[in-house]
């Protein structure tokens, strides 16, 4: 009878020592998120451009990621990718470091052959451009957040000058 209750304290022991090893080798394979796919998903490519940030942040490339933070990649078809930019030098950086994020993609999700589209967004570029304001549009600016400015001006007889 000794032995057989030894046996089975053995036997329950190396069933949770097994369990306790899956569940560890579960977590790890969870947490690494080393996933098979033929296609990529847009939440999926969302959490790697989050990490691809996060490397550029470890890489020291400051200005890339600050790029990269104004950003959202979109999935314009089963693995076609599109990249918004707000300039040429933001464009060139990115087709610069594409190697960086195709190798996450490899990494992470095991995906090979995605294609890149790196588009300058011209409308903001375009609104970001702003003419300095003319010396009668600051006077009017200002005569608006102050009427009696007009009538200083008036007194002392200045010009726009």
């Amino acid at each position: 009878m000794g032995g057989s209750k030894f046996s089975m304290n053995t036997f329950q022991l190396e069933k949770e020592i097994g369990e306790e090893a899956l569940s560890k080798q579960i977590a790890l394979e969870t947490q690494e998120k080393i996933i098979y796919l033929s296609k990529l998903d847009p939440k999926l490519l969302q959490e790697v451009w989050e990490l691809y940030k996060n490397d550029l942040d470890s890489r020291k490339q400051n200005v890339l990621m600050l790029a990269a933070q104004s950003v959202t990649p979109a999935l314009i078809a089963e693995n076609q990718l599109e990249f918004k930019v707000g300039n040429l030098s933001f464009k060139q950086m990115f087709d610069s470091d594409k190697s960086n994020f195709d190798a996450l993609l490899e990494q992470k999700l095991r995906l090979r052959h995605i294609g890149w589209h790196i588009l300058i967004d011209e409308v903001e570029i375009i609104s970001s451009y702003v003419r300095p304001a003319t010396p009668r549009e600051k006077l009017e600016r200002m005569a608006g957040l102050n009427p009696l400015i007009l009538e200083l001006r008036k007194r002392l007889e200045l010009g726009l000058d």
